[in-house]
């Protein structure tokens, strides 16, 4: 190994001898570096092992200047001491973040690796989140690896026919179903509030007895959904004056009891007592009053 300089770089000397895919073993190496050390060399290497495998060695009696020399030259950043994986993921992560986020940059970039490394080398070497991993994958597995995203079809929606609309208005002018208003309107609408007599679970399952061929149960669910439909449970299960004057008094009577019974199993008792009375009058209560034949009401 004659050259004029006195320092050199101890695998592109190996390359001189060994194969270029030979791999060492680390005793090999060891034995290497004891033999350069009976030669009068010196490791003068700037940086540990988990930056580069790359060793820079000389045979002058006094290192320092060559170690200072090397290490001014590292620091410059004129050393090519990265590696074929360093300088790839170099390269990666400048293109990664020299694009635009969305299907046709960052993802369609990330998505030529995505599937041959894990989730913890990609967040490590990119520092992309495991959701941004997880969406390249799929963008590979549905599109290819780097492949520009597939046109998505045309989803056409059919609208609603006439006639489960019909059925669907029928149900609900039943008053077995629905109590109307006799004053508030509905803002969008302009037509009276109708208040559903049960939950809407339980409507749907008789209008699902009663139109088996009617309207699916989204379809359903989605028209009693803001619109002049009003679930009973919003009043309280009452009207809205007795909401205001009947129904309300239970929170305040609840918190009443609360602060001036000390005795846990008393006011426990209370409370539920209460809530009974309350349960009682939402769901009960109008069902034990009859119209006598003079237009007057009993209970």
């Amino acid at each position: 190994m004659q050259q004029k300089s006195h320092i050199i770089e101890l695998y592109t000397h190996f390359c001189e001898i060994y194969d270029l895919d030979y791999k060492f073993q680390e005793r090999e190496l060891h034995a290497w570096r004891m033999m350069l050390r009976a030669t009068g060399c010196t490791n003068i290497t700037p940086y540990n092992k988990d930056v580069s495998c790359n060793e820079f060695w000389t045979n002058v009696p006094d290192p320092e200047k060559d170690r200072k020399t090397i290490a001014k030259l590292y620091e410059e950043g004129l050393l090519n001491v990265n590696s074929q994986a360093d300088t790839l993921w170099n390269c990666f992560r400048n293109s990664y973040n020299a694009n635009s986020k969305g299907i046709d940059g960052k993802m369609r970039i990330l998505s030529i690796i995505a599937e041959n490394f894990t989730y913890k080398e990609i967040i490590e070497q990119l520092e992309v989140s495991p959701n941004s991993v997880s969406m390249a994958r799929k963008h590979s597995r549905i599109n290819g690896p780097g492949c520009p995203a597939l046109e998505k079809p045309v989803i056409v929606r059919s609208k609603m026919s006439e006639v489960k609309e019909k059925e669907f208005q029928l149900f609900f002018a039943d008053k077995a179903n629905v109590n109307m208003s006799s004053y508030k309107m509905d803002a969008k609408t302009q037509m009276p509030v109708l208040y559903l007599k049960d939950q809407k679970s339980a409507l749907w399952e008789k209008f699902s007895a009663t139109y088996p061929n009617g309207m699916k149960r989204t379809s359903f669910m989605s028209r009693l959904q803001n619109s002049r439909f009003k679930y009973r449970e919003d009043l309280g299960g009452l009207c809205i004056t007795c909401n205001d004057y009947g129904y309300q008094p239970f929170e305040n009577l609840i918190e009443l009891v609360t602060i001036n019974f000390s005795n846990k199993i008393q006011r426990d008792q209370l409370i539920h007592k209460l809530e009974c009375l309350r349960r009682h009058l939402k769901r009960n209560y109008e069902r034990e009053l009859f119209v006598n034949k003079d237009g007057t009401a009993d209970h």
